[in-house]
């Protein structure tokens, strides 16, 4: 009986692990707050998490979650504080998802471009680094790490040994952690500032900040960069310059400095289901273009988006335009929450929106992979997109356009519009609101107002206009 009792308490051990394993949260930033959500629950729940007047950045993604799903930590900003240029960095912040407990990691003046970078957590979810400005005057900067389990800060490296940068001063650059090691660019400005050709490189840092190694790769600005799913410390990183025709990645192992000009982009994906993929534009550190690939089709979208996944694969949030999206099984549906957080009417006949910034929604699950893969071709039709102020009509002759639920071919039918209808068209990208030029299958899809909700319907598919402005 005691043998049986003791198996039966190892059972049920390994399945609360197990379990507590696939319950990573989906996080979601939502107006500049933190919200968590879990599969099979009605709608996000506040985390709690008192930012004190701040509010998270908007104009560049920094939300990340730690790999237990305990920690997230992001950027954030005084409120209304986004204005200037170039853009203000704020300062990290530390959010327990669970307990609602938040907490500044730096402290500079948040108006500062290039002050701080956005949070690392650790390969096992115990720390997190970033670098900061510490001497705007000098261009020093420095690597600091915060244990998660003593809440203890302490410096990882004293200084990078940055130069200025173009004559007005260095950056706090991003770093990225994987299995092999800390990796973070450098530039060092030669003789004339700002004259498109700085030196540039990669230096890479053990875990206690023990430098490795550190390589010149380039005299053209080098653009986003990631570690690669590789039998060598390999990282992808874009290369760029005036004199290029566009942007070229490349890859550098980082223990012996061979660099590989193999051409391609990043595909990020979860070793535990490869079919769940996105495609990313690495040409700047925001979302610029990608291919998604919905799980259990063939199908892709291709747009500016922000995307998150689900710990086994499974399961893809998707945000497209103002609302989030789940993508499983060949579906790709709306968060039935979508309308509660910014909500849209009509009054007289007109389209009244919600103050939404790009940046209001974004998400972050399970810390993905990178592959490299050559570059995809583009599902959008050879028209161009068409320019639309709140209505768009249904072309004549090519008969009803469908209503969807999502901008995609095999995405369920919600209704209907005639020859000659007019459509309420949520607007194309402006400062104030998202861009939602979206295709897939194809098809150029637009983001309407149908019958009190949110819903897409084709505007061209190869040559031919479904819609009119």
């Amino acid at each position: 009986m005691r043998i049986r009792l003791l198996l039966f308490i190892l059972l049920f051990s390994i399945q609360h692990v197990a379990d507590a394993q696939t319950a990573l949260p989906l996080i979601i930033n939502i107006d500049g707050q933190v919200y968590r959500w879990l599969p099979g629950e009605s709608e996000p729940t506040w985390t709690g998490c008192d930012l004190q007047g701040n509010v998270l950045r908007q104009w560049s993604n920094s939300l990340a979650l730690s790999s237990s799903g305990e920690w997230a930590a992001f950027m954030v900003l005084p409120k209304d504080g986004e204005d200037g240029a170039p853009s203000p960095t704020g300062n990290l912040w530390l959010c327990n998802v669970g307990t609602g407990e938040a907490y500044a990691l730096s402290n500079r003046s948040p108006q500062q471009p290039g002050n701080a970078s956005a949070g690392v957590f650790s390969p096992d979810g115990g720390r997190i680094i970033w670098t900061e400005l510490v001497d705007y005057a000098s261009s020093s900067v420095t690597m600091f790490v915060h244990d998660l389990a003593s809440r203890e800060t302490s410096i990882l490296v004293e200084s990078l040994g940055l130069d200025d940068h173009c004559g007005a001063g260095s950056y706090a650059p991003r770093v990225i952690w994987g299995e092999y090691g800390i990796a973070l660019a450098y530039s060092i400005i030669d003789d004339i500032s700002c004259d498109g050709y700085e030196d540039y490189g990669f230096s890479l840092y053990a875990e206690d900040g023990t430098l490795i190694n550190s390589f010149l790769v380039s005299r053209q600005s080098l653009g986003n960069y990631r570690w690669l799913d590789s039998d060598e410390p390999r990282i992808a990183y874009v290369r760029r310059a005036e004199t290029m025709p566009e942007p070229q990645v490349y890859n550098i192992n980082m223990l012996n400095g061979d660099v590989n000009e193999e051409s391609g982009t990043l595909e990020a994906f979860i070793s535990m289901n490869e079919s769940a993929a996105v495609t990313l534009s690495m040409f700047d550190y925001g979302s610029t273009s990608e291919m998604i690939t919905l799980l259990g089709t063939d199908a892709r979208l291709e747009t500016a988006t922000d995307v998150a996944f689900s710990p086994d694969g499974t399961l893809m949030a998707i945000i497209l335009g103002r609302a989030l999206y789940f993508a499983e099984n060949g579906n790709l549906v709306q968060a039935p929450w979508n309308m509660n957080y910014f909500p849209i009417t009509t009054e007289n006949s007109a389209l009244e929106l919600p103050p939404f910034n790009i940046g209001q929604f974004q998400v972050a699950w399970a810390e993905p992979v990178y592959r490299l893969v050559p570059e995809p071709s583009t599902d959008c039709p050879s028209v161009n997109p068409l320019n639309f102020n709140e209505v768009g009509y249904v072309a004549e002759g090519l008969g009803d356009n469908n209503v969807r639920e999502a901008p995609f071919a095999n995405a369920e039918i919600i209704g209907s519009l005639p020859e000659g209808t007019a459509v309420s068209v949520i607007p194309e990208v402006r400062f104030d609101r998202p861009r939602v030029e979206i295709c897939s299958d194809g098809i150029r899809w637009r983001e309407i107002f149908f019958e009190g909700r949110l819903a897409w319907t084709a505007e061209s598919q190869g040559d031919t206009y479904y819609l009119e402005d």
